[in-house]
């Protein structure tokens, strides 16, 4: 779709001056009307009212992705790869909201991502443009039908109440000063880029906190919400004055919202009469915040992508229980503007490294089919169209991270997505794509190892293990390199395509080996000294000899503990899992050790730590991907090997020693399936409930 596919010939119009977060306005007579539907986009986020009625009740519209194409500099360079790039247009029937005699049409646009103006703890200019609004409005009364387009001759705008802003920071909202008079407008040229539909959840308002009031001092309260969220409080301003409010994951130990951990997080606001406030061009990540001033908390707002959970999961061990709602709880606060990101504060960026490693837990456990679709648009976008080279982040922003962990995200979430919805088209689509990348690793390996990026850029193996790493960067950039290539040939497979099969396995054969020549000790059976998962990526991979496996399990027998980064973590959990050490990968992930997630559970948290031990973000899903083997390995709802759309299942259950009872059930395609485990007499028991249409292979091993 086109410009004016969508928007008819509606203009793109800005602010003829700067303007911060400014409000358009258009007004138009109509008789006794009868239908209207609005076409509309406003860069960064929009909001719009129709005769001082909502138009919906969706928030940081439209989503998120890469506009159009922009100038900045990279390493003091222009940045040259050339990207894919799309706009999405919302459609609304606001039938229901005309009223006859004059109508007006208000819209507030603040800046997201569009107009965002540095990047994240950085001062370079990170903006495609200014703030925009295009609508198309088509309404019939009376007299026939009509159409009102946003144009220099039918727009007007002004500044809004909001003065300052930084999307990762907050903003300021001056109540004080007068909005001033309506101004023209100037129209821009029309994007000339693929325009969609928003077929993706917007944000919205999914439920509402009453917070505890901690303490008071000074004029300043404390408040608490008890879990770490993402949204907003609701004030209501009581007398002029000025009203700061903090926000902050933890408490310093003087009771006030820690400073390590507040990112920057404000919002400012200056009133004259009593009102209400709230957040409007952004939302806060936090658990505790602090209110100066003239005010008082009515409720915190919890604000992500409306994806309902559709697992339920229920353990009276109380790790297993916190690992699935701590997931769910971080997943859901790192949902936002159509991008699952690494966290919804300090960087608020789609990572393909932790977006392809929670993907599958993503899709399970959570309505998130139209979510996810969205974001493998953005994922092909990214890609440089002269080198295949895949970015760290879809949509693109400056960041770090590594060719394996994240850039094979081209290949493991349409991979993945296929196999939990039965939709290949994505996969069709991208595997071209795909193969690419593949020659763009190639040209970043020596030796039979991928072993660099693009100059300038990052080349992470794992992340964030505790300790300095020691897991060699190209053992795991070799191991995504190896696992992908597979995986395409499994899609080749599935699209009836020979896809280059021949040549990709010649590429596995030779990785292989070189993993072998450069790590593979066949004095021990171990593959860089077994360092912090090393083996586990080997044997996940089939390499290796018994001697490799047998280290994994005495090794992490011993430690009680994990020891490995974000992939390391998920890699280790399933190997044992699947390699009969279901009691061991059952006591790491119910440990209490200093790297665990009875340690977070312990300390208090409510969501993933980015770190082991804590530190920067407590809001990070990247080591929640272990939480689908609750599903897969304790319950024993997996899929069966070759399986897509859960048409056919394994019930493969275990009830770990100690644990004397286990339920869940999982919303698939094919209806809800139900698995229960309990002790009775001693002896463990299993039960499934699922929809005749799934062909259920039942193995009764439940301890």
């Amino acid at each position: 779709m086109n410009h004016s596919q969508m928007f008819l010939q509606a203009q793109w119009v800005t602010p003829a001056r700067e303007m911060t977060a400014p409000y358009f306005q258009a007004q138009f007579d109509c008789a006794s009307a009868l239908s209207g539907r609005l076409r509309i986009s406003g860069l960064g986020f929009f909001s719009a009212t129709l005769n001082g009625r909502p138009v919906s009740e969706d928030m940081f519209v439209p989503v998120w992705s890469d506009y159009e194409k922009r100038e900045f500099l990279f390493d003091g360079a222009p940045f040259d790869e050339e990207f894919g790039h799309r706009i999405y247009g919302l459609s609304y029937d606001v039938s229901a909201l005309l009223v006859p005699g004059q109508n007006t049409l208000l819209v507030h646009v603040t800046p997201g991502w569009y107009a965002q103006p540095t990047w994240v703890g950085g001062d370079q200019s990170a903006a495609y443009g200014r703030p925009r609004l295009c609508f198309a409005l088509e309404y019939e009364d009376e007299n026939g039908a009509h159409t009102l387009l946003s144009g220099p001759d039918t727009v007007v705008c002004r500044e809004s109440e909001i003065t300052a802003f930084d999307l990762f920071r907050g903003e300021t909202q001056d109540y004080t000063r007068p909005l001033g008079a309506w101004e023209r407008v100037r129209a821009l040229e029309p994007f000339a880029c693929e325009h969609l539909w928003q077929d993706c959840p917007a944000d919205g308002v999914e439920r509402r906190i009453a917070p505890r009031l901690l303490h008071q001092r000074d004029g300043l309260s404390v408040y608490d919400q008890g879990e770490n969220v993402t949204g907003t409080p609701v004030l209501l301003g009581t007398e002029p004055g000025t009203i700061t409010v903090i926000f902050s994951e933890a408490l310093g130990a003087d009771g006030l919202p820690d400073p390590e951990h507040h990112h920057g997080q404000k919002a400012i606001f200056h009133i004259r009469e009593p009102r209400t406030l709230r957040a409007i061009g952004t939302w806060y990540g936090y658990r505790y915040f602090s209110v100066q001033g003239p005010a008082q908390v009515l409720c915190c707002e919890v604000i992500h992508s409306k994806v309902p959970a559709t697992s339920t999961f229920h353990a009276p061990e109380p790790t297993l229980q916190w690992l699935y709602d701590a997931f769910l709880r971080t997943q859901l606060a790192n949902m936002h503007a159509g991008i699952p990101s690494d966290c919804p504060h300090l960087e608020r960026r789609g990572y393909t490294g932790d977006g392809q490693l929670v993907c599958e837990a993503g899709m399970m456990l959570l309505g998130s089919r139209d979510f996810y679709r969205k974001w493998l648009r953005d994922i092909a976008d990214c890609q440089d169209r002269k080198t295949g080279h895949m970015q760290y982040t879809a949509p693109y922003t400056r960041c770090g991270g590594g060719p394996g962990g994240w850039g094979c995200a081209i290949v493991q979430v349409p991979y993945q997505y296929y196999r939990q919805f039965g939709d290949a088209q994505p996969m069709r689509e991208m595997y071209p794509q795909m193969l690419r990348w593949f020659d763009s690793l190639e040209a970043h390996s020596e030796g039979g190892l991928v072993t660099s990026d693009k100059p300038g850029l990052w080349c992470l193996g794992d992340w964030c293990m505790p300790g300095k790493p020691r897991i060699p960067e190209p053992l795991v950039n070799t191991y995504f390199y190896i696992r992908s290539l597979r995986q395409a040939c499994a899609i080749a497979e599935i699209l009836g395509i020979d896809g280059e099969r021949a040549l990709l396995k010649e590429r596995i054969a030779g990785r292989e080996k070189a993993l072998y020549q450069r790590y593979y000790d066949p004095q021990t059976g171990d593959f860089a000294e077994n360092a912090q998962g090393a083996n586990a990526f080997m044997v996940d991979l089939g390499l290796g000899d018994a001697r490799t496996l047998e280290h994994i399990a005495q090794r992490y027998a011993a430690l009680g503990e994990y020891d490995t980064g974000i992939f390391g973590t998920d890699i280790v959990t399933r190997v044992l899992f699947e390699r009969g050490h279901k009691a061991l990968a059952a006591k790491l992930l119910t440990s209490c050790g200093a790297s665990s997630y009875g340690h977070m559970r312990l300390t208090g948290a409510t969501t993933l730590y980015e770190y082991w031990h804590g530190g920067r973000s407590y809001s990070h899903p990247m080591f929640g991907a272990p939480v689908r083997y609750l599903f897969q390995y304790l319950l024993g709802l997996r899929q069966a090997e070759g399986s897509c759309a859960w048409r056919e299942i394994v019930f493969d259950p275990y009830l770990p020693e100690g644990i004397n009872a286990l339920s869940g059930s999982l919303e698939t395609p094919q209806g809800v399936l139900r698995a229960r485990l309990w002790r009775e007499n001693g002896e463990a028991r299993a039960e499934i409930f699922a929809p005749a249409c799934i062909n259920v292979h039942r193995r009764d091993t439940v301890c």
